[in-house]
């Protein structure tokens, strides 16, 4: 009834499918770059929320590559690309501006002659460490494949740490605590830089035997992506990034030794899911 496509003709097709996912991965970096941007204009809560963007649709280019067969070399260092300028200049460039144009004349310190440099040099190792972290990952993918942990903190993990605590601050600026954690962006920045190039343990979320653990952690993400789609509750979406990383790395301290050698072997996918609750 029907005849049978050529061979050309199914390689034709199999080529589209690489479009999908990697169209999501271009998506999200020119995001993050739209976020940079708003940054330097002053929109901070709009630059917050494209990165979170961003996260999200990090996740949605990996699962888009699964479900259509379609992962690939090109796509990997795609991805990569992509967190660079996502979740490492974006977040970066935001604090730095946020900090140098003082929307609330908050952080005097950080124009004296000596705060400057440092408001320079620990948002440079924010980025610089994303940079190494990617180029680890990339290359320690090639030589054994993705792990079922991750060896220091995921960048998209420190995408949401930066733009979420701003975020969440700004939405509470009537609370002292909440201006404090605005005045030492800089501080969470460096110190993310340095727990992504580290080696403490922090598991992947992946599916597990139990399914009461897994429904919750399917709602979990859904409500997350609900959240930032609508740019509502960043509270919630913090709550449960600050949920799985305190309960992962604990999780990793205790069990590190039975890793303990396996830290060269590291893969790292990066994904959403991971960095709001779970890569």
């Amino acid at each position: 009834m029907f005849a049978p496509m050529e061979p050309s003709e199914a390689k034709r097709v199999a080529r589209w499918r690489y479009v999908v996912p990697n169209a999501i991965t271009s998506f999200s970096l020119l995001v993050g770059v739209l976020a940079a941007f708003r940054a330097t204009q002053g929109d901070f809560q709009d630059a917050g929320w494209l990165i979170v963007l961003s996260i999200l649709l990090d996740k949605l280019d990996g699962t888009a590559a699964r479900l259509l067969g379609s992962t690939s070399d090109f796509g990997m260092q795609l991805d990569s690309f992509a967190d660079l300028v996502a979740f490492g200049i974006a977040p970066g460039v935001t604090a730095f501006c946020f900090i140098s144009m003082d929307p609330e004349g908050l952080f005097a310190w950080w124009h004296s002659p000596g705060g400057n440099i440092t408001l320079h040099a620990m948002v440079a190792v924010y980025i610089l460490g994303a940079c190494l972290r990617l180029a680890k990952f990339n290359v320690m993918t090639e030589l054994d494949g993705p792990q079922k942990i991750f060896f220091g903190m995921p960048t998209t993990y420190a995408g949401g740490v930066m733009s979420l605590s701003m975020l969440v601050a700004l939405e509470h600026m009537n609370v002292p605590f909440a201006t404090g954690v605005l005045r030492v962006l800089p501080v969470i920045a460096m110190l993310c830089g340095f727990a992504m190039v580290s080696n403490a343990v922090l598991p992947k979320v992946t599916t597990r035997s139990n399914k009461f653990l897994n429904y919750f952690q399917i709602v979990a993400v859904a409500i997350a992506y609900v959240c930032g789609f609508t740019r509502h509750y960043p509270e919630y979406m913090f709550a449960l990034m600050s949920s799985y990383g305190l309960i992962g790395f604990l999780w990793g301290f205790v069990h590190r030794g039975e890793f303990r050698g396996d830290d060269e072997l590291e893969g790292d996918d990066d994904e959403p899911v991971e960095a709001l609750g779970t890569s």
